[in-house]
């Protein structure tokens, strides 16, 4: 996800132009030469992760010119996550910010005929769509919505808006859902009755919601529920960023929605469409497995969407399927290659579209005609976003690595002529910093397995250093050549330690088989993986100290750092965040029991002896490496009850150990002084045993 780019297409970037917003350019320029020079290889640090500006959501015009986007800030003395709406024109270079950037707007979307931006913007926490002109003025808020709205797209017309918002389904109002939603705020009782599963979603009750499809007028005048009735538009889980849309001619809808009866042991997402003459919905698909997204092709005849084969594996294989609306026929045109795509877009002929899977440690993007045959366009570099110009001779998309933070590319078709349109973090190039090293190792058994190494900044040939072991979550994820928004190496590394991560078996971008190959074998073959990859490291690179490592990780990574203290005690202390500590307990309170169903075959009443031999909870006895436990309250996916018993057979067993609890946080920590305070208490637990 980059200004510097990775490997092999570094040089020949870096003759290409870098554009900077022209009404700002000589007063930028001069600020940021001066500031350069000011501070000329200084070390990277905390206060600089939280001044990072995030270029997120990139936006193409209608004619081409301009280019909408999300700046992104974390402001540590609101506690909070501000964002900004910006443009950028092409044709000049110049940025321009429609919102400021002590506010929280997000979602923006240009209006077909070019006249307006939509976007959501959040007030007191309450989030509304707002339109404005594109030319600049005044935003005014169009909906008033009960429980906020979200994802506003645009008719084809540019008069009406469809967008997203949570209600009760008996309820036939807004009006209704406001008083209702009054009503439960000023009781003094807060007690709930749950009668079905999922009663829980990642981070908040459901209470009954449904998140339902809208169209509103864009002047807010005529309000109509689209999707009414007991299920959720977009779905609960397992969809895109983009599972709802009109089609070209405006006379339809296509949308993403599980209507099985079980929500909590299905992945069944389907697409359905509505005809906006009689406001009937149909169904397109019929795939028992996962389903999602909704992008008809700019002359209206097809709809892309990801695909996945196997009922029940929200990790299985994502390929890019068309539906064509004139036939009904489905077509895989990314079948051949053995990858997941993770997001796309079509060219404006309708002929091919640009997908993005990861690949190898990089997030690659491809080429994929409607035939079937495709071509990767980027090698090395970490790729997403991605969406073909007016003229549809070039692509945009973003691109990062572990030294740069997200910026906007171009290439052309073949992947080549790369240049940077728009790098909004410029003052990067000052930093000391080390790239990521790429390396390959063989396994025992054969199969090759990839990782990174980063080197501290002031790294010094003949010395040895501590190293921090970071294992990735999912599990079906991988670490990538990226500017990680929370698990930043950068900021490990600044403090004096090597960091090193390995993809191991389980892992994205290796092929299906690949990260097939953790299911019902959590502590097996990824724990090898990872011991072995720690020998390979430490035979290799000659100044990490094998007397001073520590194994850190979140999700699956603290459920491995939990199954590590049982079986080996190589590391000098361990930092488990949000991680399994007993699968027996895990799968009662977690709200998705699709995941664990699949990933130990069945429910623990049905396949207990494989819950129990990847169990951490069952090897505790052998526990003594000091470990720092972390969790949040608001984490329903791995609830915070894992921590606490893990916390407390580790003090039981007299383990060094400390918890660090968090009352507001889910299964991610994301408020600025929370983050703030994670990343010291890690700093101080490392500190403590790696170099006290």
């Amino acid at each position: 996800m980059k200004k510097i780019i990775a490997g092999t297409i570094a040089a020949a970037v870096a003759g290409l132009f870098l554009c900077f917003p022209a009404s700002v350019n000589a007063e930028a320029n001069s600020a940021s030469k001066a500031k350069d020079i000011a501070q000329k290889d200084r070390i990277y640090g905390l206060r600089d992760f939280f001044s990072v500006k995030w270029l997120k959501d990139p936006q193409l015009s209608s004619n081409g010119k301009k280019i909408l986007f999300t700046k992104e800030m974390r402001s540590v003395d609101k506690n909070a996550i501000c964002s900004s709406i910006c443009v950028l024109d092409l044709a000049d270079g110049s940025v321009k910010s429609f919102s400021s950037d002590k506010e929280r707007a997000h979602s923006a979307r240009w209006s077909p005929d070019g006249r307006y931006i939509a976007f959501i913007k959040s007030v007191g926490g309450d989030s509304q769509v707002y339109v404005m002109p594109s030319s600049g003025g005044k935003p005014v808020k169009i909906t008033d919505m009960a429980y906020g709205a979200s994802g506003p797209v645009w008719s084809p017309d540019s008069k009406k808006i469809i967008f997203a918002s949570s209600v009760y389904a008996a309820l036939k109002t807004n009006d209704d859902n406001k008083a209702k939603k009054s009503a439960k705020e000023k009781s003094k009782v807060k007690a709930r009755i749950i009668n079905e599963i999922p009663y829980q979603v990642f981070d908040h009750w459901r209470d009954d919601l449904f998140s339902h499809l809208f169209i509103v007028d864009i002047d807010g005048k005529n309000l109509r529920d689209l999707t009414p009735g007991k299920f959720d538009v977009p779905p609960i889980d397992l969809g895109t960023n983009c599972d709802y849309s009109f089609s070209p001619d405006g006379k339809e809808i296509c949308f993403v929605s599980n209507k099985d009866k079980n929500l909590a042991w299905s992945t069944n997402n389907d697409l359905f469409r509505i005809n906006l003459e009689n406001m009937s919905i149909s169904k397109i698909t019929e795939n028992k497995g996962n389903d999602a997204g909704s992008v008809y092709s700019p002359n209206g005849r097809y709809i892309a969407y990801v695909s996945m084969e196997r009922p029940g594996f929200e990790a299985d294989r994502r390929v890019l399927t068309v539906y064509d609306r004139k036939t009904s026929e489905i077509k895989k045109i990314s079948d051949s290659l053995d990858r997941s795509i993770l997001g796309y877009s079509w060219s404006p002929d309708g002929n091919s579209l640009v997908g993005w899977a990861d690949d190898d440690g990089f997030t690659a993007l491809y080429k994929i005609s409607m035939d079937g045959t495709y071509k990767r366009l980027t090698n090395k570099m970490t790729c997403d976003g991605a969406f073909f110009s007016k003229d549809g001779q070039r692509i945009f998309f973003r691109n990062q690595n572990t030294v740069t933070p997200p910026y906007l590319v171009s290439c052309d078709l073949e992947g080549n002529d790369v240049k940077t349109v728009l790098d909004i973090n410029p003052e990067f190039s000052s930093f000391k910093m080390n790239k990521a090293e790429h390396f390959h190792f063989k396994a025992s058994d054969g199969e090759t397995i990839q990782g990174f190494i980063v080197r501290p900044p002031n790294f010094r040939k003949g010395n040895t250093y501590p190293l921090v072991y970071l294992i990735h979550g999912g599990p079906q994820s991988s670490w990538t050549d990226d500017f990680h928004q929370r698990w930043n190496t950068q900021l490990f590394a600044s403090d004096g330690y090597v960091v090193a991560t390995v993809n191991f078996r389980g892992s994205t971008g290796w092929g299906q088989k690949f990260t097939d190959a953790i299911s019902g074998n959590w502590g097996g073959t990824p724990y090898q993986d990872l011991m072995e990859g720690l020998d390979y490291i430490l035979a290799s690179y000659d100044f990490v100290d094998k007397d001073r490592m520590a194994a850190v990780g979140a999700s699956y990574g603290g459920y491995m750092v939990n199954w590590i203290m049982g079986h080996t005690d190589r590391f000098a202390c361990a930092i488990s965040l949000s991680g399994v500590f007993n699968t027996i307990s895990e799968y009662g309170t977690t709200e998705e029991l699709w995941f664990p169903e699949w990933e130990m075959g069945g429910t623990p009443y049905e396949n207990r002896e494989l819950y129990e031999k990847w169990n951490p909870v069952n090897f505790v006895s052998n526990f003594k490496t000091p470990c720092l436990v972390i969790h949040g309250e608001e984490d329903y996916r791995v609830p915070v009850s894992e921590s606490k018993q893990l916390f407390t057979a580790l003090r039981r067993n007299d383990v060094p150990a400390q918890f660090l609890y968090f009352p507001d946080e889910c299964h991610f920590i994301r408020k600025p002084q929370n983050m703030q305070l994670w990343y010291k208490t890690m700093d101080a637990w490392l500190k403590r045993w790696l170099k006290g």
